[in-house]
Formats: C-alpha cells, sequence, structure tokens
C-alpha cells in the first residue's frame, strides 16, 4: 500500500506514532526481554533481592546492558536508590561525589555552588557511608551501576571493592553491578584483582538476538509506540535487519529507525527490503568503520594485510640478492696505508650541552 508522500513530516507522524519507536535510549519501556535477557534479568533480580555485594553483567556492545540493569532496578519498586557511573575514568573523589547526587544526597545545585567541591574523599565517603546506614531501618536498598567496567583502572576497582564492603548487621549497604563487555571477565581475572573477583556473585551474559527474537523485537517497541497497526515490517525486511545487524539491539534500532524514514519518503505503509538496504547504505555512508564490521571484513582485511607483509618481505630478500651479487662483482682492494691526518683542535667538534627544558622528566609540572 502506497500513501502520499510527505517528505517535510517526520515518519512518527506519518505512520500514527505517539514517539520514536527505535530511539537510542535506555527507556526500561521499551526493553524487551529474550531468552539470553530473560535469563540475565532473572539472575540479577534475584542476586539484589537476596543482598549480594556484586554482579557481573557482560556482553558486546550494543546488546542492551544498560537497559537491562535499569529495568531490574525499576522491578525492584520505589525502595530502591540507584546510581550510574558511565565514565571509566572517574575515581576517587569525583566518584564519590557522582554517586552521591545520583542517590540525591548532594544536588547538582549545591555541586555547583562548591559544597562539596573542596571535600576529600574520606569526608565524602564518610557522608555516602551514614546515608547508606540510615536506608537499613526503612527496608530500603541502594545500588549501583557501574558501565564499562572493562575499562576501569585497578585503583577505581578497588575503591569499588571497599564500597561494596561496607555492611551493617551482616548486610550490605550498597550492591554493585559491574556491566561491561566481555573484556571485563579477563579484567576481573588479573592476580591483582583476586580480592575483588571473589567476591562477585553471579556472572551473566547478554547475547546478540535470533532472527525470530529481531522480528518479535521490532512488533515490541512498535507497539510501545503505539503503531503496530499503522506500519510493519516484512519477512525480507526483517531477515535483512538480523543479518546486516547481526542480532545487536542497538544496531537494530539504527537500521529500523533509518528503514521507516525510507518508507515514509517513499509514502509506503509497509518496511521493504529495499528500505533495510538503503538504510544501511546511509549509515555505512556515516560510519565507515562500520563496513569492517560486516560479515568477512574482518578477513578481507586480514588478507590485505598479509599481502602487503608478503610483497615487502620479497622485496627484502630481492634487494638483499641483489647486494650480494654486486659484492660478488666488485674487483677487490687492498686496505689504504696512508697515516692518519692530525688532528686540527679547532675542527673537533664539541657535542652542545644537554637541553635542559628537554631533559625533564615527562608529565613534570
Amino acid at each position: 500500500m502506497q500513501l502520499s508522500r510527505a517528505d517535510d513530516v517526520p515518519y512518527e507522524r506519518f505512520f500514527g506514532l505517539r514517539e520514536q519507536p527505535f530511539a537510542l535510549t535506555t527507556d526500561p519501556r521499551f526493553h524487551y526481554k529474550t531468552e539470553s535477557h530473560r535469563r540475565a534479568f532473572d539472575e540479577l533480580r534475584q542476586g539484589l533481592e537476596r543482598g549480594e555485594g556484586f554482579l557481573q553483567l557482560t556482553g558486546e556492545t550494543g546488546t542492551g546492558k544498560t537497559t537491562l540493569s535499569r529495568a531490574v532496578i525499576d522491578s525492584l519498586g520505589g525502595r530502591t536508590f540507584s546510581a550510574l557511573i558511565t565514565n571509566p575514568a572517574v575515581a576517587d573523589a569525583e566518584l564519590l561525589r557522582v554517586v552521591l547526587r545520583d542517590f540525591g544526597v548532594v544536588s547538582r545545585e549545591e555541586m555547583r555552588r562548591g559544597r562539596f567541591e573542596s571535600a576529600d574523599a574520606q569526608h565524602l565517603h564518610e557522608t555516602l557511608e551514614s546515608f547508606l546506614r540510615s536506608l537499613a531501618p526503612l527496608g530500603a536498598r541502594a545500588v549501583l551501576v557501574v558501565d564499562e567496567a572493562q575499562g576501569l583502572a585497578p585503583r577505581t576497582l578497588e575503591q569499588l571493592r571497599v564500597l561494596g564492603n561496607m555492611e551493617a548487621n551482616g548486610r550490605r549497604l550498597l550492591q554493585i553491578i559491574l556491566s561491561g563487555q566481555p573484556r571485563l571477565e579477563t579484567t576481573l581475572a588479573a592476580d591483582e584483582m583476586t580480592q575483588l573477583a571473589q567476591r562477585v556473585s553471579r556472572r551473566v551474559r547478554l547475547e546478540p538476538m535470533s532472527k525470530d527474537e529481531v522480528e518479535q523485537y521490532i512488533a515490541h517497541r512498535l507497539r510501545v509506540a503505539g503503531g503496530e497497526a499503522q506500519v510493519g515490517f516484512t519477512p525480507d525486511a526483517i531477515a535483512l535487519v538480523h543479518r546486516h545487524a547481526r542480532g545487536v539491539p542497538r544496531t537494530v534500532n539504527l537500521l529500523c529507525d533509518r528503514a521507516l524514514d525510507a518508507a515514509r519518503s517513499d509514502g509506503a505503509s509497509t518496511v521493504q527490503a529495499e528500505h533495510v538496504k538503503r538504510a544501511a547504505q546511509a549509515i555505512d555512508a556515516e560510519l565507515p568503520d562500520t563496513r569492517r564490521a560486516a560479515p568477512g571484513g574482518g578477513r578481507r582485511v586480514l588478507k590485505i594485510v598479509l599481502l602487503v607483509l608478503l610483497l615487502a618481505a620479497l622485496a627484502a630478500a630481492g634487494y638483499a640478492a641483489y647486494l650480494a651479487w654486486k659484492v660478488d662483482q666488485a674487483p677487490p682492494q687492498m686496505p689504504a696505508v696512508a697515516p692518519p691526518p692530525a688532528l686540527t683542535p679547532g675542527l673537533i667538534a664539541t657535542p652542545p650541552p644537554p637541553d635542559l627544558q628537554s631533559s625533564r622528566p615527562a608529565g613534570a609540572a
């Protein structure tokens, strides 16, 4: 079915949607539980309900780790305070300031006025511990989600271990979800991370979606946005979305958002495979690096690198053979026996004095 073209109308209005169905946000309303997400959701929620101190969530970029964490926390009810660390470079006093702000202990306005800017880490730690102890009589809990945890420095991980050790009457005052890419498993397996790794009670991992799950995911997000009856995707379009996105939700969102816009531009009520192709081409044009992520792209790059190395090795071997041939062809020469020339003091090169500025240690003030 073809509708009238409306190039100047957002596709949400064109298709009768209340909101954007494939926005790159962590809105828990749009969270769809695949089999992998359902297992992870149940594991994380059970761990938090049981008061376990450290939980680990891993998955490739874009698999929905942050959205899942928010959905789990929202499911625990209004007596759960949450904080989110998104910058792996944050540490020491700044980490504590972010946590206190997210928990509502310190407002943004108070931070702008500098109330806590001059406070050291010890004072901030005591403030946080006092707040956490006040939650216990209320039956409330506090959860800290640390995103991109695979990039945390060892001292930051140690700081988190200390925070997670706080307890009262055998109950953990702060529960921490370490969320990151699969490399997080390697980070925690290091010898210096043994104390922290031993405290992780549950380890769950998110996997990419299957083709059937992609179809259900698309239908779910359209339903939440209020447009399942107004627009849909053909089976070929869904198969193409799955193939290009490889089951990664964030990439599925990008493709579907652009494909809906392409369908709107054509005045179509259904997203076809052609619309998905155009969406993929537009995304590839904007993000050239994504082409290397396409199936077989890594192998092509590897072949090119190996070919360049082989050609370089052959060229080096040929040049070495040429030099050897030249040596064989040259007539033998007797070494010169002339006495060495007398040194003239005025011609002796004296090394310049060292540059004091360049000799300073790197990073010196």
